[in-house]
């Protein structure tokens, strides 16, 4: 690497702060802590301005995580260099269990100037949002299953039964609509349970 100093930033529950840490290529400098940083933008590109102003050029790195890659996008799309390191590729030492995110930006920084850590690939914007609109189908068919096995345990719990052949379409809801449960308390949990099935249907239709 041809940079003159290395940054390194991670974060962890809650979320609200970056523990960052920089640390130059020689293999005799130590890696330096740089307190913590605000998660918003304008918060990283404060910290971008003041470290660039110490030295220049950065390889800014951060272990991939919940918060997606908006840094890395940020970063690049204003000329820096940016990696982004799984943290499945983060050695462990055995019995390390004291981690916090300043010994992470530490540890991060120095397994990056040494090269131990290569950078994952970050998907493009449009490979991104296929991705979002997959997992925002997955959600509700996985609502769903949970529902109907939850409505299903409560009809049989009560000896109501659909006789008919469809499971689906307006037979079914045409009865659950006549349905009539042994107290009002109980029709009151069965008619959740039914506002529970059709709220991921809905959603899985749109």
């Amino acid at each position: 690497m041809h940079q003159s100093r290395t940054l390194s930033s991670g974060w962890d529950v809650p979320k609200a702060s970056i523990a960052v840490a920089y640390v130059a290529p020689e293999h005799h400098a130590d890696v330096v802590s740089r307190g913590n940083s605000g998660t918003r933008p304008c918060d990283i590109a404060q910290r971008v301005r003041q470290l660039q102003s110490k030295s220049q050029p950065l390889v800014f790195g951060y272990e991939a995580g919940p918060c997606g890659y908006w840094r890395y996008r940020s970063l690049t799309n204003n000329g820096q260099v940016c990696w982004v390191i799984a943290p499945s590729l983060s050695p462990k030492k055995p019995g390390d269990r004291g981690n916090t995110t300043r010994r992470d930006a530490l540890k991060l920084a120095r397994l990056m100037r040494s090269g131990d850590l290569p950078p994952v690939s970050v998907p493009q914007v449009a490979d991104a949002a296929m991705r979002d609109l997959c997992r925002a189908r997955e959600a509700p068919i996985r609502a769903l299953q949970a529902a109907q096995c939850q409505l299903h345990a409560f009809l049989l719990r009560h000896a109501l039964r659909y006789t008919g052949r469809a499971t689906g379409g307006p037979a079914p809801l045409q009865w659950r609509s006549e349905v009539v449960c042994p107290t009002p308390a109980q029709h009151i949990v069965f008619q959740a349970d039914v506002r529970t099935v059709t709220a991921p249907t809905e959603r899985l239709e749109r």
